[in-house]
């Protein structure tokens, strides 16, 4: 059996251990058809971690090669007793509550279930920890980056979706990730004259930019998904061979050195800036 430690935790390390992985499949398949994962951190890996690491075994699985998981440090025991990754493959069920309230746990997106489970996320936040807050943001952030999938990614079902929350910090860390093409493929497509994924992962977060793909929010987009951040929150998208990091004011671009076939949104929103509810009384007029 064959045994693969990640052992940089880091956003762009981490993803690139990812498709190490993935590329080696073949060849692990040769010898075995087992490996056994396991993460040398010694500290709790957030949504970004656990999204990546679920679609990785889900394209092992369905290449046939059968994933352990490692049991050791703070981070795999995170992954097995709180997340209980493991369960999704041994019970082959898309969604298993996790034993942690602050943890909204991983769900293996669906086409069926990609208008309600943002909803979902938004009641049962309004019900545990915000009841008095205007949550509709959350909805219609995370709807959007399902529909996203389903637009854009053809992933063919190798996408999930983690979500925290820290009740210190009010801050929601959500991260959609999935393997499919990369979703500056069907925007370069669509816009010939935009030849580089850096060029093409600016443009996606534009105000109305669409590539007319799907009438659901058609004009709003990613630009929904940044514009819902506040403050010092942060948006993070990974496509192919550049990433994107933007807030509200700023959007930067960079060069991956690898090709992260897939995408991922990664977007934190502190919800203690958001608007209370407004009630209006009953009265008699």
């Amino acid at each position: 059996m064959c045994t693969v430690i990640f052992d940089n935790i880091h956003k762009e390390e981490w993803l690139e251990q990812i498709m190490q992985v993935r590329d080696n499949i073949p060849a692990y398949k040769r010898t075995t058809h087992e490996i056994t994962l396991g993460v040398s951190a010694d500290k709790t890996l957030t949504s970004f971690h656990i999204a990546s690491l679920a679609c990785l075994i889900e394209y092992a699985d369905r290449s046939g090669l059968h994933v352990n998981l490692r049991k050791q440090t703070a981070a795999e025991e995170y992954l097995t007793d709180i997340i209980q990754l493991g369960e999704y493959w041994a019970t082959g069920q898309d969604y298993i509550d996790a034993k942690d309230e602050t943890v909204c746990n991983l769900w293996r997106i669906t086409n069926s279930g990609k208008e309600m489970h943002g909803r979902r996320i938004q009641e049962y936040l309004e019900r545990k920890f915000l009841q008095n807050k205007e949550l509709d943001v959350v909805h219609n952030g995370l709807t959007e980056a399902y529909y996203n999938v389903f637009d854009h990614a053809h992933a063919n079902g190798i996408a999930f979706s983690v979500i925290t929350f820290n009740k210190e910090t009010q801050v929601l860390d959500s991260t959609i990730c999935d393997l499919g093409v990369g979703m500056v493929q069907p925007i370069k497509v669509a816009f010939p004259h935009i030849k580089t994924d850096e060029e093409a992962l600016r443009r996606s977060i534009e105000a109305k930019f669409t590539i007319g793909s799907s009438l659901h929010n058609s004009g709003m987009g990613l630009d929904n998904i940044r514009s819902s951040c506040t403050e010092n929150d942060k948006m993070y998208l990974f496509s192919n061979k550049a990433y994107l990091e933007a807030d509200n004011e700023s959007v930067s671009v960079n060069s991956l050195n690898f090709d992260f076939r897939g995408t991922l949104i990664n977007f934190g929103i502190t919800l203690s800036h958001l608007p209370d509810k407004e009630y209006i009384d009953d009265f008699d007029i």
